[in-house]
């Protein structure tokens, strides 16, 4: 398909269930990923300046946080003006945002959590699938 933004899960040790692949998240990963922001640039310019004012309101929340919170506030529509994206379609879902112009649907989906892994991944050297690696969760030696 084609999407404005995919990100990695954000899933917690010992890594992701395969279950949760393609379902849609109320909380995602912003160490890695893609952004086509220059298709629809005033809603993503209205995406990131609500997070920016979540970050600002919330210092002691990590900007990951805010910016998924943004992001389901958003999708909820408990924030939104004439810039504000209208409609979230996860994963190219067809049974949503009928009717509603392409530059007001933010369309997004996962990568596969076992080609682009976070840190939660246990198994990640060993896992033949493996493009990148986002190094959260990661513990080292003592």
């Amino acid at each position: 398909g084609s999407y404005d933004y995919i990100y990695s899960r954000k899933s917690k040790p010992p890594g992701p269930k395969v279950e949760d692949f393609h379902k849609e998240p109320d909380k995602g990963n912003t160490g890695f990923y893609y952004i086509a922001s220059s298709k629809k640039p005033a809603g993503w310019q209205h995406f990131f300046d609500a997070g920016l004012q979540r970050c600002n309101a919330r210092p002691g929340v990590d900007d990951q946080e805010s910016f998924w919170d943004t992001l389901v506030q958003i999708r909820k529509g408990k924030i939104s003006d004439a810039a504000a994206l209208q409609c979230f379609r996860h994963c190219g879902d067809k049974l949503v945002c009928k009717g509603i112009e392409d530059s007001k649907v933010f369309n997004y989906c996962d990568m596969s959590p076992w080609e682009y892994a976070e840190g939660s991944l246990a198994h990640a050297s060993k896992e033949t699938r493996l493009v990148a690696y986002h190094a959260n969760w990661v513990f080292g030696k003592r």
